[in-house]
Order: C-alpha cells, then structure tokens, then sequence
C-alpha cells in the first residue's frame, strides 16, 4: 500500500498527556517499539470493523488490483459490494494486509460476517 511513493518509516507523534500510561504499558520497554505495536493493533481493530468492500475502497482499487494480481473488473465488483471475494483472491489480498494482521483466515472471518448466506 503505497510502496510506489515510498515514505520515511517514523512518525512524531504528540503523546502529551497519556505518556505515562504508555511508559507503563510498555513495562520498561522502548516505547517506540511499544507504539508500533499499539499502531497495529489499533489499525488491525480499525480495519477488521470495516467491510472488506471498504477495505479495497481505502487502499484504491487500482493499486491493488496491481499489487495483488486480482484482475481490475474484480476488485472493482468488490470495491462496490457486488460480490465476494473468493478464497484465493482473500488470500492474495491477505498478502497486502499482513502487516497489519489481516491474515486469509480473518479475511475469510470478515467475509463471512459481510455476506451472510
């Protein structure tokens, strides 16, 4: 996602006030690493209460489509809701969302909760 336009891998972040309960969770640890850590869960959580269609819709259709393989048309009916993914295509899409623990399995959890029989 965004690999094309390559960004620097550090953010600031103001963390003002909750400092200290993050210097307490992260139990003596490097906060940067504990904030990295908070990061994906937070995204992970953030994205597996969207739809897998509002999914494709963030990370632009377009791109994935290149990114993972899955034909335009494809992505695209996704995108909209027309139809579901097949295992294959979760699994190819899981390979762009693994960073943020977003395996084939919590796809395939997603999609069931997304299009009910």
């Amino acid at each position: 996602m965004g690999r094309a336009a390559q960004k620097p891998n550090r953010i600031n972040v103001e963390v003002g006030d909750i400092r200290h309960f993050i210097e307490i969770l992260a139990d003596g640890n490097s906060l940067a690493i504990y904030g990295n850590q908070l990061f994906k869960e937070a995204l992970h959580h953030k994205f597996f209460n969207m739809t897998i269609a509002e999914i494709v819709n963030k990370l632009n259709p377009e791109t994935l489509s290149e990114l993972t393989g899955i034909e335009f048309e494809r992505i695209a009916d996704i995108a909209v809701g027309q139809s579901p993914p097949t295992n294959s295509e979760l699994v190819l899409l899981a390979k762009e969302l693994k960073s943020i623990g977003l395996d084939a399995q919590k796809l395939k959890q997603m999609r069931d909760r997304d299009y009910p029989d």
